[in-house]
């Protein structure tokens, strides 16, 4: 009976400790592996990582990458490996089933956003001012999408870029940094906007926006915030896509 009993203590210490460390998202795999061996109860605790969820977005093959969970800075892909964009999972759910092949993109910051894109066959161009990403993307995209670097402490070119290129857009991406500067990215954003396009803004959690979005309001935009995690993130996140009536996306 002693022995039992100080089975079933040590037991919960065991799972206490496993749960405090998946939710950190530190040794998700190995650790539950062997907490299952002796609680199979916590079976559909692991089902999240194996088949359900976290399986299905691909976040579990995104934390397993080189840079995943460890470093926080994963490169998003799919459960296939097709690389997705790094904005919360009911967003790209909701993209995948409305994006159209030759829509004319524009993105502040490049990235896996960039590829996936490409990979649907949309027109993308991307302002980027991290000399890593940009060599990054541009190697990966190759001549598929075009990216142009701009110094990081050229801000004011960085900004309005985008009129440099002479032509509007059907969707644009802000989600570049320094994240205080990307009011200011909307602000130009829209002057190249399409009279049917939307802006996806990433990072649209903070209060902070708030004044961001009563202007939108007045500008005649609508919005939806789509709340949920995103890949190696392990807390809730949301990316928002603000439009008019007759948009390109249908909504």
């Amino acid at each position: 009976m002693k022995q039992k009993k100080h089975f079933f203590r040590h037991l919960k210490w065991r799972v206490k400790r496993v749960l405090i460390r998946f939710l950190n998202g530190s040794g998700l795999g190995n650790i539950l592996r062997k907490l299952l061996a002796h609680a199979p109860d916590l079976q559909p605790l692991d089902a999240l990582r194996t088949t359900g969820y976290l399986a299905q977005t691909g976040w579990t093959r995104t934390a397993l990458t080189e840079n995943g969970l460890n470093k926080g800075c994963g490169y998003p892909i799919d459960r296939n490996g097709n690389p997705i964009p790094w904005i919360t999972y009911p967003m790209i759910s909701f993209l995948n089933e409305r994006l159209r092949p030759k829509m004319t993109v524009f993105e502040y910051g490049s990235g896996q956003s960039t590829l996936y894109f490409v990979r649907k066959g949309l027109m993308v161009d991307s302002v980027e001012n991290k000399p890593d990403w940009f060599k990054r993307t541009q190697e990966a995209a190759g001549k598929n999408a075009r990216i142009h670097y701009v110094k990081e402490e050229d801000m004011t070119q960085y900004k309005t870029f985008i009129h440099s290129l002479k032509k509007t857009f059907h969707i644009i991406v802000i989600d570049g940094y320094p994240w205080k500067e990307r009011t200011a990215c909307l602000h130009e954003a829209l002057k190249a906007l399409r009279d049917d396009g939307v802006v996806l803004f990433d990072d649209s959690e903070s209060p902070e926006l708030r004044g961001m979005f009563l202007g939108m309001k007045k500008k005649g935009f609508k919005v939806i915030p789509f709340w949920g995690m995103r890949p190696v993130d392990k807390g809730l996140s949301c990316t928002s896509v603000f439009y008019r009536d007759n948009n390109c996306l249908g909504i």
